[in-house]
């Protein structure tokens, strides 16, 4: 009996007959492993992505950490100059009412405390509520080169002073006219 002629090996069954171990050409080993790069890359940068959030808030809170200490250092050191028994504003709390973002809001607390702070340490009575009230109300802080107008919707005299301000920025005002 005569066997048929054998039919020509397909290119799959020509890979695995050279080499059983190796199934892939060179080409496909390429391509599989630029996949894997590209997936580590895209992997590694969503993963940055995702921690430069949590990035952000962590700086933002260590900003407002340092800022309460030095604050907090500074009335610390008025208030061991002045007498315990006296009614005196032991802190200055300002409280924004704005859609600023959280970094300029806590650069403009910044500043008016800075502006305030000659009246930690000082007696209430010795506080003009009036004198206050026109340093405070339409004044302009520069943040980071822009100009806010502050807004004095009341304030409340006693050991702390609480100012309750409006912030509008004064550029977008100019540009909405």
């Amino acid at each position: 009996m005569l066997k048929p002629p054998a039919k020509p090996l397909s290119k799959q069954a020509a890979k695995l007959q050279g080499n059983p171990f190796l199934v892939f050409t060179k080409k496909e080993l390429f391509f599989i492993l630029a996949v894997f790069l590209l997936g580590f890359l895209l992997g590694a940068t969503f993963i940055s992505a995702y921690s430069g959030r949590d990035l952000d808030k962590l700086i933002l809170e260590n900003k407002e950490l340092k800022t309460d200490l030095a604050e907090l250092e500074k009335q610390l050191e008025q208030l061991d100059l002045k007498f315990k028994d006296r009614l005196i504003i032991k802190s200055i709390n300002p409280y924004l009412d704005t859609n600023l973002n959280k970094h300029t809001q806590q650069e403009i607390v910044k500043k008016i405390r800075s502006l305030l702070n000659g009246l930690v340490g000082k007696e209430i009575s010795e506080v003009d509520p009036l004198l206050l009230h026109n340093i405070i109300n339409e004044a302009i802080i520069m943040v980071e080169k822009r100009s806010y107008r502050l807004s004095l919707s009341y304030l409340v005299i006693s050991d702390k002073l609480d100012l309750y301000l409006k912030v509008k920025d004064e550029q977008k005002d100019s540009n909405e006219e």
